[in-house]
């Protein structure tokens, strides 16, 4: 019996010590390969380009670390992660991200002239969203300044435009 605890303490070791070499090399071959402290990656080109994709499916993909990241054990059935890792790096998705990158090196001033607009947009809906809310729900109009401003309290992105406070 304590034989067998043993060998399967040996083995979990030896697993986890495979993982962690594979990751090693992952991250020593992709400089845009990066590991949340959840041990989920995500890709950082894609994460810091997300804002400026379109389609709805590259949005909710789990390379974006808001999204959570890729965990690698549920590729343990099918291609192992790094073909998944491979796969992602030559992906549309992380190609256009990689050219958003080019492109905000080369003019810097447009992305940051895009980004602004993107981040006052998220705002803007932020705000509309507490406004509908309100009508939704029958609040008095005065409490949209107080949802907002709790909103700005609790560490929410409200701009300072757009309302009272």
């Amino acid at each position: 019996m304590g034989l067998q605890c043993l060998d399967v303490k040996i083995n979990h070791h030896k697993v986890q010590t495979e993982k962690l070499v594979s990751a090693k090399k992952l991250a020593a071959d992709r400089d845009w390969l990066a590991v949340l402290g959840t041990n989920h990656y995500f890709c950082v080109l894609c994460t810091n380009h997300s804002t400026l994709f379109t389609n709805s499916r590259q949005l909710k993909s789990s390379w974006i670390a808001g999204n959570g990241g890729v965990d690698p054990s549920n590729y343990r059935l099918g291609k192992p992660f790094p073909h998944q890792v491979h796969l992602h790096g030559e992906s549309e998705m992380h190609k256009l991200a990689q050219d958003f990158d080019k492109d905000s090196a080369r003019v810097p001033i447009a992305t940051s002239f895009g980004q602004h607009a993107a981040h006052a947009e998220e705002v803007t809906q932020r705000l509309m969203r507490t406004a509908i809310d309100g009508v939704i729900n029958y609040r008095v109009f005065n409490d949209y300044e107080n949802l907002v401003y709790l909103q700005d309290l609790n560490g929410i992105d409200v701009g300072d435009w757009q309302h009272g406070r």
